[in-house]
């Protein structure tokens, strides 16, 4: 009976006890407590996603390159500031000289007048021309380098300022100023500049009711508070004289050739090409005004 007993027990240990079953990867671990077999390549997957790698450190190597990235970065931001810094630059104001013109003018008399002006970035320059508090006068051009002037009618020796103000487009105005002096017109300059030459032809030899005769002389005495000749309707239109000295309206002298002569008292002169350009009848209002005096 005991013998048949150990025999049963033996043969029941020999059944339960067959050929170790293989593991499943969700219950079979090693010592180390890691997974074994393809659990190995589904870690190494895991770690191709942070760096790459199919190694157990791939998550280290993922962290470097971000940190790479952000280097990467910094570059970038690193570039920008040069790009800034590239883009500076000033733009020079124009190097500009002194007026040139003459000291003195008398009344109606042109001057030339002209600035030298350059500029280092090689704009455009405008010119502006002006006589700020002064009389104005008239100038040829006056948004020109180069130009002419006459000042207007006066009674007596005057100062004016001329200025010329140069611009480069980039609001860089240099301002340039210089005084001249303009005087009341002697005899001597009207008779030259303006008698001598538009008067003398028809009048120099007794054409018309005014004889002039050749010489400065002559012409003075010929017009200086002189009846003009012209009859009563001149007369009672306010012009009184060839020349009323002191008084230009009441002068045909300078009625005439400035072209307002009132009726009655003939054409303007000269005959036929009148009336005399504006400068010069400046001159002749002026040196009337100025007392018509014989110098």
């Amino acid at each position: 009976m005991k013998i048949f007993a150990a025999v049963a027990l033996l043969c029941f240990a020999f059944v339960s006890c067959g050929p170790t079953p293989a593991c499943s990867n969700s219950t079979c671990l090693d010592d180390a407590g890691t997974t074994s077999g393809g659990g190995t390549a589904s870690t190494g997957g895991g770690s191709a996603a942070g760096g790459g790698t199919t190694s157990t450190g791939g998550g280290t190597t993922s962290t470097g390159g971000g940190s790479s990235a952000t280097g990467g970065g910094t570059a970038a931001t690193g570039g920008g500031t040069a790009a800034t810094g590239g883009g500076s630059g000033t733009n020079a104001e124009p190097v500009v000289g002194t007026i040139n013109a003459p000291t003195a003018v008398y009344a109606g008399k042109i001057a030339n007048i002209s600035i030298t002006a350059t500029d280092p970035d090689g704009d455009t320059l405008t010119y502006s021309w002006s006589t700020p508090g002064s009389v104005a006068g008239t100038f040829g051009n006056a948004s020109a380098a180069s130009t002419t002037w006459f000042s207007a009618e006066g009674a007596t020796t005057q100062t004016v300022n001329l200025q010329v103000i140069v611009n480069d487009g980039h609001n860089h105005p240099v301002t340039v100023n210089q005084n001249i002096s303009v005087t009341v017109p002697t005899w001597t300059d009207v008779y030259t500049d303006i008698v001598s030459v538009k008067c003398l032809g028809c009048h120099g030899v007794g054409a018309g009711t005014m004889v002039l005769g050749t010489t400065k002389a002559t012409a003075y005495a010929a017009i200086f508070n002189v009846n003009h000749g012209r009859g009563a309707t001149c007369s009672n239109n306010a012009v009184t004289r060839r020349v009323s000295p002191g008084d230009k309206v009441a002068s045909a002298f300078y009625r005439k050739p400035a072209g307002t002569q009132p009726t009655g008292c003939g054409n303007a002169m000269p005959n036929g090409t009148g009336p005399l350009p504006a400068n010069e009848i400046v001159s002749i209002g002026t040196w009337i005004t100025g007392g018509a005096i014989d110098n």
